[in-house]
């Protein structure tokens, strides 16, 4: 889940992220929504893949921290929170056409932001416009999906995550050009025993500044019926493995 602090003031804040991270069940929807099939994520990338990283347990959904945070924020009061006269309300961009699923989990998250004093508002759109409104930052939370093998880990940090690096289609998940760019650079330059050092910055700086949330890691399935024998699930979700399956008669 990405957050956009160009449009919402409150995101700035990065105890208002954090906040709103902790406030989410991950497990519950792992569960749930995707049959358990899916796995709460606590990083950017499963273990599973190259140069992911230091591997963090997932946030356990902890609502009294979360309001204990947004109250040291000064969102403070009863129902939906506010400050300076300003109600804590923030729009969810989701597209079930992109996405499968994704407004069944924003609204499990609007009710879990309503327990701590947000008001999440839900806004679902189809295919074409969640691109164009992402792309052109017309959000405050919105998911993103990594791009997957064979094109991670890099292909997501510097298509998600590097200012100068144009991306016509999902926008950008968060950027700095100060603090993150150089790190992202560094990554993509360095080699052997140097990458997984530099990479593991990059992730280290998403993770101290809560600039991120990320919620579930989702598999590839793949079904067939019992006269199929000799399958195996591919290495990617773009290869059809027809070698060595027999169809039983």
């Amino acid at each position: 889940m990405g957050f956009n602090p160009d449009r919402a003031e409150a995101l700035k804040d990065p105890q208002v992220r954090k906040a709103i991270s902790i406030g989410i069940d991950r497990a519950a929807i792992a569960q749930a929504l995707y049959h358990g099939y899916a796995r709460p994520a606590g990083n950017l990338f499963s273990g599973a893949l190259p140069y992911a990283g230091t591997q963090y347990e997932p946030p356990a959904r902890d609502a009294a921290a979360a309001a204990a945070l947004l109250e040291k924020a000064g969102w403070t009061g009863e129902g939906v929170r506010s400050k300076n006269g300003k109600p804590l309300t923030l729009e969810m961009v989701v597209s079930p056409d992109a996405v499968p699923g994704s407004r069944v989990v924003a609204e499990v998250i609007q009710s879990e932001m309503k327990e701590i004093g947000i008001d999440l508002v839900v806004r679902s759109v189809d295919h074409a416009s969640k691109h164009t409104d992402m792309l052109e930052r017309k959000y405050d939370l919105g998911f993103f999906l990594t791009y997957g093998a064979p094109y991670d880990p890099f292909g997501t940090i510097v298509g998600l995550f590097l200012s100068t690096f144009h991306n016509d289609v999902e926008g950008k998940l968060v950027t700095d050009p100060t603090n993150l760019d150089p790190l992202i650079n560094a990554a993509t330059a360095a080699t052997g025993d140097q990458i997984q050092p530099t990479v593991q910055k990059v992730y280290d700086w998403l993770r101290e500044n809560d600039a991120i949330a990320p919620l579930i890691y989702v598999p590839s399935i793949w079904a067939h019926s019992k006269r199929v024998q000799g399958f195996t699930s591919p290495v990617t979700e773009y290869d059809m493995p027809y070698e060595n399956i027999v169809l039983a008669v």
